[in-house]
């Protein structure tokens, strides 16, 4: 029995033997593309959100201009800090009537430090903060769809908009005849594409060190 959304496609047994390996292939692919388009704006997102939390770490950079710049951020926090203290002084001499113009300033010198503070440093933490906390909630959702039982035919690990894309392309191009012909050629796809990601990342932070 193989499901298709909320209809169900059965098979007598003399009808499922007449059907080549090949043919139940295709039948499954079609009937798993529902989820797999279900899929595919989750796993775009997720690997969104898992490039910002996996950013990799740079060397430090022990020139002066790399020591101020890696340090800069916190040079910010102290001018607001002080800045922001400073504001609430002049505010409470304000309400007295005294120097009210030098508590606006401040308190305008508080908004921009607070926004380059955030332009600095703080936007990247924020956003691997964000990232970390929607990740979960994807990943239960991707999880939800991969259980169908559209799908119970493929190995979890495979259950994927990509995996399924390429398993499809392969069956149809005439480069796999059977499932595990096809999983085997995934397997190739995926290493190769990791290869070429570590080789870009080390290219990417040797270039990074260098300046």
């Amino acid at each position: 029995m193989i499901r298709k959304g909320s209809q169900y496609f059965t098979f007598s047994m003399k009808g499922f033997l007449k059907m080549g390996e090949k043919e139940i292939l295709i039948q499954n692919i079609a009937n798993a593309m529902s989820a797999a388009k279900k899929m595919e704006p989750l796993e775009m997102e997720m690997n969104k959100y898992e490039a910002i939390i996996n950013v990799p770490k740079k060397k430090k950079n022990i020139s002066l201009f790399g020591f101020l710049m890696g340090y800069l951020r916190w040079v910010f926090v102290i001018s607001l800090l002080v800045t922001a203290g400073m504001t609430a002084v002049l505010t409470f001499m304000a309400v007295g009537g005294l120097e009210f113009d030098a508590a606006f300033m401040c308190l305008i010198m508080t908004v921009i430090l607070g926004l380059l503070a955030y332009i600095v440093g703080f936007r990247k933490i924020v956003k691997k903060i964000l990232a970390k906390k929607r990740l979960p909630e994807l990943q239960r959702e991707h999880a939800e769809i991969s259980s169908d039982d559209s799908l119970s035919w493929l190995p979890e690990e495979y259950r994927t908009f990509g995996c399924i894309n390429a398993i499809n392309r392969y069956v149809n191009t005439g480069r796999a005849d059977t499932l595990k012909e096809a999983l085997n050629l995934v397997d190739l796809e995926i290493h190769r594409d990791r290869m070429q990601n570590a080789a870009f990342a080390g290219a990417y932070s040797g270039i990074q060190n260098m300046m």
